[in-house]
């Protein structure tokens, strides 16, 4: 109902005495859980996973231009070698 996917909200309750009973803890820690969804920042993830691209020394700028115009969607690890494996 709050419009999020794969979310978990933890509610930690230190006993101060008095016994809710299951309905009671229901009450309390479904209402403490909304209230924090309510007011919680939606930030938006974006799945991510690690690509190695290895790119002729000649292409590397054109690389690089391109990996700046993905809006921190990749991100750059530059590891430089020597060999070029008939690239």
């Amino acid at each position: 109902s709050f419009g999020l996917r794969f979310v978990a909200v933890i509610v930690v309750r230190y006993f101060g005495g008095i016994k809710l009973g299951a309905p009671g803890l229901v009450r309390a820690y479904g209402g403490t859980a909304a209230e924090c969804l309510t007011q919680a920042e939606r930030v938006p993830c974006r799945p991510m996973v690690p690509v190695r691209l290895l790119v002729n020394f000649r292409h590397l700028g054109s690389a690089y231009t391109i990996i700046s115009q993905t809006e921190g969607l990749l991100k750059l690890d530059a590891e430089a070698s020597d060999t070029t494996d008939g690239m």
